[in-house]
């Protein structure tokens, strides 16, 4: 696996497990290996059950883009819209859970 995508998932580990995430994936420039230097990282997260909200997304957010010294664009797999999702899966690099 990239280095790149290694330190991401180290860096974020701890993090995302604080916030009681399930599952998270990586897409988009960053997972192709093809973003430049101000490129943000798509994220998509799954909480566990009964956790999450939008504090917590706002937080995790804010969390992420201090360790990873980037912008995080943070979504969830269910708002992820279905004309977009066929491409979106084709990126998906799974980082955590």
């Amino acid at each position: 696996m990239d280095k790149r995508i290694e330190k991401l998932k180290q860096d974020s580990a701890p993090i995302l497990s604080r916030y009681d995430v399930k599952k998270s994936a990586v897409f988009g420039s960053y997972a192709r290996g093809d973003y430049k230097k101000n490129s943000d990282i798509d994220l998509l997260i799954e909480f566990k059950k009964n956790a999450g909200g939008l504090l917590a997304m706002v937080n995790l957010k804010r969390d992420l883009e201090v360790v990873t010294k980037r912008v995080v664009d943070l979504g969830t797999f269910k708002s992820l819209n279905k004309r977009v999702k066929k491409y979106v899966e084709n990126d998906l690099i799974k980082i955590y859970g």
